[in-house]
């Protein structure tokens, strides 16, 4: 089980919309439910990769927000989640650099899906 975000995952800093199969904007904006100040038991993002029917948790949402969401620590209790820890040295140790939170991807997401648009007229 690799402990790096997907080479498209948005939240790398070297990845925006662009490369999301099938992007949907309203989609990525539902996804700040996942995220918040504090501890709370929030749902948990997934990975844009994996099959609706085999979710997965997006290893970049587990390194910048997973120790605020009490569900992520319930299932590393469980092993059926990656450690945010471990996945945050993995992306560190690969020279991966991620956003620092949700509303920076999602702004990051915005402008790219705008530009996207222009370009399509």
């Amino acid at each position: 089980m690799s402990h790096l975000p997907c080479p498209t995952c948005p939240w790398r800093v070297d990845q925006d919309a662009s490369v999301i199969p099938n992007y949907v904007h309203n989609k990525a904006r539902n996804l700040l439910n996942t995220v918040g100040h504090g501890d709370d038991f929030r749902p948990i993002m997934a990975c844009h990769g994996s099959p609706d029917d085999n979710m997965r948790g997006c290893n970049g949402y587990l390194a910048r927000e997973g120790w605020s969401n009490i569900n992520v620590r319930v299932l590393l209790i469980r092993r059926q989640i990656a450690s945010p820890n471990m996945v945050l040295e993995a992306c560190e140790e690969a020279g991966i650099e991620l956003e620092p939170d949700y509303p920076t991807v999602l702004r990051k997401l915005d402008m790219t899906r705008k530009i996207i648009k222009e370009r399509i007229g």
